[in-house]
């Protein structure tokens, strides 16, 4: 799950990006000390947020009624008297602060339940023909101008569809993009040798602006 920290003090922040990165499922995509910083395009790919009430400018309780489209939402406060109007709000949890990694943990526990099913099969059409595949097949996607060639240990299929869509749709699978022609499905990685990735007995290269961020989704530093 994707997620979103908008908090004040550098020392929640600290603790909360600490708790989320202990957490395998879920990514934190923004840490925001007030909520007027937020990008509007990272609130349509977010799935939950952590918002902090007492903010600068506008309050988080302000600011979650200001959302057309509202992501799940956690609050995190040193101050109990919004609870009643949080869960009006349907907030999935109030996390009083300091709140321990077994509360946090519960908390996101509640909400990775209320998320929808993730799509795991496809529907590819290439030759006329409409293809089903699931992600756990896929070795890797690669761009090719117009198309995209997805490479199964069975069959090559090429769509004409971008990269970028790819990514979107298998991003919830394991699928890291290590180049900007190549995504790869880290569950088929076999080694990785200075900048090259072993699918099997393929190689694929890493991107040098690639590197460090695929690095770092795979626990390494």
């Amino acid at each position: 799950m994707k997620c979103i920290v908008i908090e004040d003090e550098k020392p929640a922040q600290n603790i909360l990006s600490n708790y989320i990165e202990k957490t395998d499922f879920l990514e934190c995509i923004g840490m925001f000390s007030q909520a007027t910083a937020v990008p509007s395009n990272l609130l349509q790919i977010v799935d939950v947020l952590f918002l902090d009430i007492q903010l600068p400018i506008i309050s988080g309780v302000s600011y979650l009624k200001s959302l057309q489209k509202k992501p799940m939402v956690i609050f995190t406060t040193a101050f109990p008297d919004y609870a009643v109007e949080a869960f009006t709000l349907q907030v999935v949890d109030y996390l009083m602060k300091p709140f321990s990694y077994e509360r946090f943990f519960s908390a996101v526990q509640k909400a990775n339940s209320m998320m929808p099913p993730l799509e795991k099969d496809f529907f590819i059409y290439t030759d006329k023909t409409f293809y089903r595949i699931s992600a756990e097949e896929i070795l890797w996607v690669e761009a090719a101008v117009d198309y995209v060639k997805i490479v199964t240990d069975a069959k090559v299929y090429w769509v004409a569809e971008s990269l970028t869509q790819w990514e979107n749709k298998l991003q919830a699978w394991g699928f890291l993009r290590v180049h900007r022609s190549f995504l790869v499905n880290k569950h088929q990685i076999t080694k990785i040798q200075g900048n090259q990735i072993f699918v099997q007995t393929h190689t694929i290269p890493i991107g040098r602006s690639y590197r460090e961020s695929f690095l770092k989704q795979l626990g390494h530093h």
